[in-house]
């Protein structure tokens, strides 16, 4: 049994795209794919986040998560632009559009994943399965 994760967050991010439900909070559905692309770790994987987008990316408003990534920062921009990577290659309707320079270090898709299948070079994500692995999760 794996133990419980703490994140910490900040008092000007908490409360960004979460409904208020008496003194508690829920996420919306950006958030909560904002997040689990910020901690693919938590959420079991690329193959879970790819699976949780294609699940959702017709409802799910890019502006939204453009807001959430640039008050996240760095870490939230990594984030935009693993669901960008995914949104793209797997053709799911999300319309992020982040812009990555040539010189921007490449991110993986899964932080805790070294194996390396494919480099997205458009978003500069490197990807630990190939998209064909993520197109039978994302198709089934």
């Amino acid at each position: 049994m794996e133990s419980l994760k703490l994140v910490i967050e900040k008092s000007e991010t908490i409360h960004l795209e979460a409904e208020r439900i008496g003194t508690s909070g829920i996420s919306t559905l950006e958030r909560a794919l904002f997040e689990s692309a910020m901690r693919v770790d938590f959420v079991g994987g690329s193959q879970r986040l790819a699976e949780a987008l294609g699940n959702s990316a017709r409802r799910v408003d890019p502006a939204k998560i453009v807001r959430l990534a640039e008050a996240f920062g760095p870490r939230g921009r990594a984030a935009e632009r693993r669901l960008a990577s995914l949104a793209v290659t797997l053709d799911l309707p999300l319309g992020l559009e982040p812009t990555v320079g040539a010189r921007q270090p490449v991110i993986r898709l899964d932080p805790r994943d070294e194996r390396v299948d494919w480099v997205d070079d458009r978003f500069r994500v490197a990807w630990n399965r190939n998209p064909d692995e993520m197109w039978a999760v994302v198709g089934s």
